[in-house]
């Protein structure tokens, strides 16, 4: 049994099934029709009952960047070291190193969370309006936070 991978523009597929002959067929019909160039494998690690194969690695003999002018426009970013959001939290207990109180956990690990992933969104600007955003936001939701001095020193792991 084998498996066939196309690529086609900005859609994928894979076909499970037949023999590795028509897996060869269908190949070359989307080299011809795409232009870009697929992989066929053998569905040797597939499941005894025929299930979902364990293992499917797809190797593309060739990557085709994108054409399009917003492709253009962001071509400066492809490629850059980009911070994981556990990196952030990891760096926000570094500065802070005090347990949260339960009730705040959760929306202070979602105010991490969404502002990181903002923050390294190709498209954002730091700018006014986000930090008044960011500041309200924090005020609202931590307004009774037990201590203002713990507050004060929370604002300033999460900002730093």
């Amino acid at each position: 049994m084998a498996a066939f991978v196309s690529v086609c523009g900005s859609s994928a597929s894979v076909r499970r099934g037949g023999s590795s002959t028509r897996a060869a067929k269908q190949e070359k019909q989307t080299r011809q029709r795409c232009g870009r160039k697929a992989a066929v494998m053998n569905s040797a690690a597939a499941s005894s009952d025929g299930g979902i194969m364990d293992d499917l690695a797809v190797v593309f003999d060739e990557i085709v960047p994108a054409s399009t002018d917003f492709a253009a426009k962001f071509q400066s970013n492809r490629g850059a070291e980009v911070r994981t959001v556990g990196e952030t939290v990891k760096a926000f207990f570094a500065e802070y190193a005090r347990p949260l109180p339960t009730v705040y956990s959760t929306v202070i690990n979602e105010t991490l969370t969404t502002t990181h992933l903002s923050v390294v969104h190709y498209a954002f600007h730091y700018d006014a309006l986000f930090a008044f955003g960011f500041v309200e936001a924090f005020d609202r939701f931590l307004q009774y936070y037990p201590s203002d001095e713990e507050r004060a020193r929370l604002y300033d792991a999460m900002t730093s």
